[in-house]
């Protein structure tokens, strides 16, 4: 018997306040874009990169909520996390002062122990040597585990290669299906 429409949105809502996805994306549906986008994106892991505002958040946003409808409609446990990057580099700086309640080994394992990661505005960043390292560490330990990425970020793919890391890049090739998301600025409008 399938549960009624009440429950499996109090499962869906209960779901993505564990995920980290901002309220103001709480309730993106791959429905708020148009079918040759969603057709292009799909729901696999993504590296989307285009001018701010045009709505990569949103469709990450959106990919989060399609994935745990689909896994609580087959009965599947999903681990989702989202992060903007410039929140979880504060995280790990945090980590390093003496008293720190979380050490940056317990941070990197919460964001890598998972089934999706979605990490926004990558880039947003200055890639000193340590933000490279803190980056690649993350999307390696990912990478090496199988485990599914999305990105969005300002810049593309061969502007982090050469501000980041090759291997970097090179990671997150093989890991995302690489799309450049254009469109008008929705905060203009």
């Amino acid at each position: 018997m399938s549960m009624n429409k009440k429950a499996f949105n109090f499962f869906v809502n209960n779901q993505l306040s564990k995920t980290g996805i901002p309220t103001k994306w709480k309730d993106a549906c791959l429905d708020d874009f148009e079918f040759n986008i969603r057709k292009k994106l799909g729901t696999d892991p993504l590296f989307l990169f285009g001018e701010p505002g045009v709505g990569k958040t949103h469709y990450l946003a959106s990919l989060i909520r399609f994935i745990v409808e689909n896994s609580i409609e087959n009965k599947t446990k999903k681990i989702i996390k989202f992060i903007p990057i410039p929140v979880l580099l504060y995280q790990l700086r945090c980590s390093y002062g003496e008293g720190a309640e979380e050490k940056e080994y317990d941070i990197i394992s919460r964001y890598t122990n998972l089934d999706w990661l979605f990490l926004d505005d990558f880039g947003a960043d200055r890639p000193s040597d340590w933000v490279r390292s803190s980056l690649y560490l993350i999307v390696d330990e990912l990478y090496r585990n199988e485990k599914k990425l999305c990105i969005s970020s300002n810049i593309s793919l061969n502007q982090i290669a050469k501000l980041y890391d090759d291997r970097l890049a090179s990671r997150i090739t093989e890991m995302c299906k690489i799309s450049k998301f254009q469109g008008q600025d929705r905060r203009k409008n």
